[in-house]
């Protein structure tokens, strides 16, 4: 995977899973290793694959998150009505099936314009979670039709149910909204409105345009809620107040332009953090093995003095 497509990560606010409280996610990179094995475009497939593939996902789906039954499930991710769905799927050693990422592309007419708008539902079993694997297709798949369509405007809408999901986002692009500390424009918050009735996501009040219903749980303890509570990253404490029922399958509608501007941003930023990382992770091997070459009694004086 390039780097640059691994950026894209940042753009995605997709209903993910949060890491294991108390930990970031460089201490939740996998043992167990998955792999891209498979790209699918369901509209292409005979009845008994698309069976197949329906019984597969659900039940990966179910280890994951609760709150949705088989058919709204099937009718989200596999029979949407978007001009273009894929699903790339991610396979263990075994050949289990351990996640997955499908995105789809709608095409709309909006004020006499046609935009398009991304959306995508993505899962990964927790043994697997830290390895970044869905941010290079998602990538792929946003620059391929930027590239077909370089006049068209393309936004990413999400109905959030995670704080994960929201600060990941607010962390690698500038023009999410809601945000902390600007008030959406009214043409924005207009056209968030618009699309969400419009792909039928309802209110979870009358009042509240951007808190919507969807229904999936991410499968969390008491001690993840407790984690994410006091958490400090940007936009986790903005989330739990404008959605503070996402623990009931609530989301928070977010919209962001997906432009080529956004996109080289997004990817300056990652790179950014991912040198950042590595020199921290160089840092602390170069310390251990100063510690491990000097003396007993001088290695826990140096390790002290830290």
């Amino acid at each position: 995977m390039s780097t640059s497509k691994s950026a894209i990560l940042g753009a995605l606010g997709l209903r993910t899973l949060a890491p294991a409280s108390g930990t970031t996610e460089t201490k939740h990179a996998p043992a167990a290793k998955l792999t891209a094995a498979e790209v699918v475009m369901p509209k292409t497939l005979t009845a008994s694959a698309k069976q197949q593939l329906e019984d597969e996902l659900y039940d990966l789906h179910g280890r994951i998150f609760r709150g949705v039954d088989k058919a709204s499930f099937v009718k989200y991710v596999i029979d949407s009505r978007a001009e273009h769905t894929w699903i790339q799927l991610y396979r263990g050693e075994d050949g289990a099936l351990g996640g997955y990422l499908a995105v789809h592309i709608y095409e709309r007419e909006i004020d006499g314009k046609k935009i398009a708008i991304v959306r995508g539902e993505t899962g990964t079993l927790r043994k697997y979670r830290g390895a970044n694997l869905v941010g290079g297709f998602f990538a792929e798949r946003v620059v391929r039709y930027l590239a077909a369509h370089p006049l068209r405007r393309l936004y990413f809408l999400g109905s959030l149910v995670h704080p994960s999901s929201y600060s990941q986002f607010v962390r690698f692009h500038d023009g999410v909204w809601p945000r902390e500390g600007v008030e959406t424009p009214a043409e924005i918050l207009a056209l968030m409105n618009t699309l969400g009735d419009a792909f039928g996501i309802d209110r979870v009040n009358p009042d509240n345009a951007l808190v919507r219903k969807v229904g999936w749980q991410t499968i969390d303890s008491h001690t993840d809620h407790a984690y994410w509570e006091r958490n400090e990253r940007p936009g986790v404490q903005f989330f739990l107040r404008e959605n503070p029922g996402y623990e009931e399958g609530h989301g928070l509608l977010t919209l962001a332009p997906l432009t080529l501007g956004a996109v080289t941003r997004g990817v300056a930023r990652y790179m950014f953090a991912k040198t950042e990382r590595r020199a921290r992770q160089l840092a602390a091997r170069a310390r251990k093995s100063v510690a491990g070459l000097l003396p007993a009694s001088t290695s826990e004086s140096a390790t002290s003095a830290q």
